[in-house]
């Protein structure tokens, strides 16, 4: 079932590092809207540490290739992909958008993982889409000190960081 829409040209991300106890630091690419919500889930549902985190804005790669010597000042670039997931729900006739952002060596891993939270009768029924957007990350800020988002750690109106 084709349900691929257009994707959006740029999208505002926030580069950050999550660490666990037990593990090495990886990489995350999170919507800039959905970062405090997601950060404070990673903390206190999944106990895992954010930090290093840094604007930057991911660019389709055709419209990188087009407008070269506009982008060719940037220092940091890193491939980055956009993976899109379409579901379509019949019982309510539309369809369910949701975006994630992978290092190119890591989406193929991101989209099992996203695969594998759908239900068994949308995978059988075949009402679902997986779309991959090739572009590129462009660093454009170094911190996230200034962001009126409410993620400074100097934000005392911060309730959930840990203490």
């Amino acid at each position: 079932m084709d349900l691929s829409t257009t994707p959006q040209n740029s999208q505002k991300l926030i580069r950050c590092t999550v660490k666990s106890n037990n593990g090495p630091a990886s990489l995350r690419y999170i919507e800039l809207e959905h970062y405090s919500l997601w950060s404070y889930m990673m903390l206190h549902k999944h106990g895992l540490e954010v930090a290093n985190a840094s604007l930057w804005l991911w660019i389709k790669k055709a419209e990188v290739e087009a407008k070269k010597s506009q982008y060719a000042h940037f220092s940091a670039m890193e491939k980055v992909n956009k993976i899109e997931l379409l579901i379509f729900d019949e019982r309510y006739g539309f369809t369910h958008e949701t975006y994630r952002f992978a290092p190119l060596k890591e989406t193929n891993l991101l989209q099992k993982a996203l695969l594998s939270h759908l239900a068994p009768e949308i995978v059988n029924s075949g009402s679902y889409d997986i779309n991959n957007y090739p572009g590129y990350c462009i660093q454009c800020g170094k911190n996230l000190k200034d962001m009126i988002l409410g993620i400074s750690g100097s934000d005392t109106r911060l309730w959930y960081r840990k203490k």
